[in-house]
């Protein structure tokens, strides 16, 4: 066989063959999945009062200011605490680095003092630090004393303030001259 024939062999042979496809994503594939587990894990630590476990896997630099004690009795004592079943309804992730990431999120709070759950939405920024992404206590903290907007007694009510008369000016009426 000569290399024309080698060659078209090859050809043949190459077409036919299944191609091999590499399943692995690239890394930069991945950060956005990754970010997004770190931070649904956070939302569960804090949902099922794993304070201590939310203290460990947050920033360095959040975990600084406060004794891991300390941020479990600030969150203890929150007004608010995750819904259940309800703790992340939408998830966006913008990757700003490779050591940094931006999560937006509509998530289900209680409300204690009506017993109810609102959503409300709200940024993250995750770290990339010591091999795993990690959330900001600071953002926790935030959530857990977040002041739900007052309800109205009754229905929706407009208000209207007394004012002034204003004069206006109505525009004159043009006269038409018709001729007889």
């Amino acid at each position: 066989m000569g290399r024309t024939g080698t060659a078209t062999l090859a050809l043949c042979l190459s077409l036919m063959w299944p191609t091999v496809e590499s399943s692995a994503e690239s890394p930069a594939d991945a950060i956005p999945q990754h970010v997004e587990a770190a931070f649904r894990g956070a939302m569960e630590m804090w949902a099922y009062r794993e304070f201590w476990h939310l203290w460990e896997v947050s920033t360095g630099e959040s975990r600084f200011p406060l004794t891991q004690n300390d941020f479990a009795t600030l969150m203890e004592k929150g007004s608010t605490r995750p819904a259940a079943g309800r703790q992340v309804e939408d998830l966006r992730i913008s990757v700003t680095s490779p050591q940094t990431a931006l999560v937006v999120a509509r998530i289900g709070l209680e409300d204690p003092q009506t017993n109810t759950t609102r959503p409300i939405v709200r940024s993250f920024l995750m770290y990339y630090q010591e091999g795993r992404w990690r959330p900001q206590l600071s953002d926790f903290l935030g959530l857990s004393t977040y002041s739900f907007p007052g309800q109205p007694m009754m229905g929706p009510v407009l208000l209207v303030a007394p004012c002034c008369p204003v004069r206006a000016l109505l525009p004159r009426a043009h006269r038409i001259l018709v001729k007889p």
